[in-house]
C-alpha cells in the first residue's frame, strides 16, 4: 500500500507523485497550491517515515562502518547508544530534523493564509501539523514506554525509580533538560492540540492518539519542572555552556513575518538561538534611568492552550523557567499536582471521542499514571 502511494498516487490535476512533493519541499520549500488537504496530509506521514528512517540508521552503530574499509578490532564502534544517548545529538538525526521542521513550517504558513480568510476556522490538516511537530520533537518511544510500564506496574506497588527502564528515563531528561528548546516548542504545539480538539474536533480515528501525546508532553514537562525547582541540579560539564552538543543550532529561519499572522499561531517556527538570549538581559546602551528606552518588561504568564503571538510564544521558549503556564482545568503546570493535566487528556478523549474504542485505551492509561510519577 505504501509503495501505491509513494509511486502512483495524485494529489492534483497536475501529475505528481508523493515523492516527487517531498522532493519539492524538501529542496525548494515549496508545495503546489493546488494540493489538497488530503495530499498535504500524505504528505506529512511520508515526511515523518522518512525522518524515522533516518534515525533508524543513523542511531545503528553499523552506520559508522564504511565498506571496503581495512578491518576495524571488535569494540572499536561505539554504539548509538554509549555514543549518542539522545537521538538529536547525532548530526545527521539533528540536521535532518531541522529540515522536516522547516518543511512542515512551509505547510503550515499556507494552512494559516487559508484559516485567515475563514474567520479563523482550522481545518484537520492543523492537528496533523501539530502532531507532526510533536513527533520530530519529543521521544515519543520512550515516553510511551514510561507510560506502560508505569501502567503495568504501578498499580501493584512494584514500580520504583531502580525498577524503571534506566534508558527512558535518560532519554527523556536529557530532552527535558539539554533539548530545552525543542522540548517547550513541544509543549507549545501539545497545548494547541488542546486548543484544536476543544473547538474543531472531526472526531476522526486517527485524532484519539493527538490529546493523548499531547498530555503526556503536558504531564512529562510539568513533572520534570516540579522536579527541577524542588531539587536543582548541575549540568554536567560538557553538556551546557557551549562544548555539548549544539541541539538547538540550525534553526529554521521564516518567523520574519510571524508578526503578521499574530493571535493565529504566527509562532509556527519560532526557534531561538543562544546568542539570543543573551540580547533578553541586556539593558539599552543609553540613560538606564529614561524609562522610555528601557527594555519592556518580559511577560510571565500564558495560556498554552489559547491563541498568543510569536512573541509571547518566544518568551516561553527562551525563558521558561520565569513564566507561568497556565491550561484550562489545570492551573499552570509548573505549580500544580501534574496528575491535573492527566485528568484534562482523559476528559477530553472520553467526551470528544466516545465511538472509537482506542480512544478509552488512552484514557485510562492516563488515569492510571496518576500515581506517584516515575521520573523524580
Amino acid at each position: 500500500m505504501r509503495t501505491v502511494l509513494m509511486n502512483s498516487i495524485r494529489l492534483t490535476k497536475d501529475p505528481q507523485t508523493v515523492r516527487d512533493a517531498l522532493e519539492e519541499l524538501h529542496i525548494r520549500s515549496y508545495i503546489r497550491p493546488s494540493v489538497s488537504n488530503f495530499g498535504r496530509i500524505i504528505i506529512i506521514h511520508s515526511l515523518i517515515e522518512w525522518n524515522w528512517q533516518i534515525q533508524r540508521f543513523y542511531s545503528n552503530k553499523l552506520s559508522q562502518l564504511t565498506p571496503k574499509a581495512a578491518r576495524k578490532p571488535p569494540g572499536s564502534i561505539c554504539s548509538a547508544s554509549s555514543a549518542a544517548p539522545y537521538p538529536a545529538s547525532i548530526p545527521q538525526i539533528l540536521a535532518w530534523r531541522n529540515n522536516a521542521r522547516g518543511c512542515l513550517d512551509v505547510l503550515h504558513w499556507e494552512a494559516l493564509g487559508i484559516s485567515s480568510k475563514t474567520g479563523g476556522i482550522e481545518s484537520p490538516l492543523f492537528l496533523v501539523l501539530h502532531l507532526a511537530r510533536l513527533i520530530l520533537l519529543t521521544p515519543v518511544s520512550h515516553l510511551r514506554t514510561l507510560a506502560e510500564y508505569r501502567c503495568n506496574h504501578g498499580a501493584s506497588g512494584t514500580c520504583e525509580p531502580r525498577t524503571l527502564p534506566n534508558e527512558d528515563v535518560s532519554v527523556v531528561r536529557y530532552w527535558f533538560t539539554y533539548d530545552k528548546y525543542k522540548c517547550r516548542l513541544a509543549v507549545l504545539h501539545a497545548g494547541a492540540i488542546y486548543w484544536h480538539i476543544r473547538r474543531y474536533s472531526s472526531d476522526a480515528i486517527l485524532q484519539p492518539f493527538a490529546p493523548f501525546l499531547a498530555t503526556l508532553v503536558l504531564w512529562t514537562y510539568a513533572t520534570c519542572s516540579s522536579a527541577k525547582a524542588s531539587s536543582p541540579q548541575i549540568p554536567p560539564a560538557g553538556l551546557e555552556g557551549g562544548s555539548g552538543p549544539n541541539l538547538h543550532a540550525g534553526s529554521v529561519a521564516g518567523d520574519g513575518n510571524a508578526t503578521t499572522t499574530r493571535n493565529h499561531r504566527g509562532w509556527i517556527g519560532a526557534d531561538p538561538i543562544p546568542d539570543e538570549m543573551n540580547e533578553l538581559s541586556s539593558g539599552s546602551d543609553s540613560d538606564t534611568s529614561d524609562c522610555s528606552n528601557s527594555p519592556p518588561r518580559a511577560p510571565s504568564f500564558m495560556h498554552l492552550d489559547r491563541p498568543f503571538d510569536d512573541e509571547l510564544a518566544q518568551h516561553f521558549i527562551r525563558l521558561a523557567d520565569t513564566m507561568q503556564a497556565s491550561v484550562d482545568r489545570v492551573g499552570d503546570l509548573c505549580t500544580t499536582v501534574p496528575a491535573g493535566v492527566l485528568k484534562e487528556g482523559s476528559r477530553l478523549l472520553r467526551e470528544k471521542f466516545r465511538k472509537w474504542d482506542v480512544s478509552k485505551t488512552y484514557a485510562t492509561t492516563l488515569e492510571d499514571l496518576m500515581l506517584p510519577n516515575p521520573l523524580s
